[in-house]
């Protein structure tokens, strides 16, 4: 058995968009503002297909995205306890710029994403903290859940914006001289430090 799988129709008012560059794309919009946290608001006008993975191998296949999911569906990716290793997990979006979605669930101990390539929005709850990077020219959104903690990294020329719920905790370090970075939400213990600061 590959995953389990559960198909997810949304029906509310998201939009698809046109951009040249990159053929039919999901905008990320959160449909209850910028507070919202189901990653699915994020796409709300697509079929989200989720996925659970057992095991390490299937973890490693499920962040790879990079072919897109048929019929036009979105991944979601939930990270749960019961998989060995969480570090150092390289993320693929769909080449054509739709979005894959990432949970990683309160029972995650500590671990590291890098968001290697495409869009992704990733809800970091974990019970330690949880890193992400994001590289070359990635685009991510990250919530980073009330009373959680977790250091991102802008690097390259990567586009990096994250929300930070009631009291979450940590920093968005633009890294790169190309990368952008935005902080919103509860900025009482979050933190952005831009490119060049000591």
């Amino acid at each position: 058995m590959a995953f389990q799988e559960m198909d997810h129709p949304r029906t509310t008012a998201g939009l698809f968009t046109d951009k040249l560059q990159h053929g039919p794309e999901v905008e990320l919009r959160p449909m209850g503002g910028l507070g919202s946290t189901d990653v699915r608001d994020y796409v709300a006008a697509a079929d989200v297909r989720s996925v659970t993975p057992m095991t390490q191998t299937e973890l490693y296949e499920a962040l790879d995205n990079e072919e897109p999911e048929k019929l036009g569906r979105v991944r979601r990716v939930r990270m749960s306890r019961g998989l060995m290793n969480f570090d150092d997990l390289e993320v693929y979006g769909p080449y054509d710029g739709t979005p894959i979605l990432i949970e990683v669930s309160p029972s995650v101990d500590n671990g590291h994403l890098n968001v290697v390539q495409g869009r992704a929005v990733i809800r970091v709850d974990a019970g330690h903290p949880f890193d992400v990077t994001v590289s070359g020219e990635s685009d991510a959104t990250i919530i980073v859940a009330a009373n959680r903690s977790s250091m991102v990294n802008a690097v390259d020329a990567a586009t990096v914006l994250v929300i930070a719920e009631t009291d979450a905790r940590g920093a968005l370090r633009v890294m790169g001289e190309e990368a952008t970075g935005t902080v919103v939400g509860d900025t009482g213990r979050y933190f952005l430090v831009p490119h060049g600061s000591t």
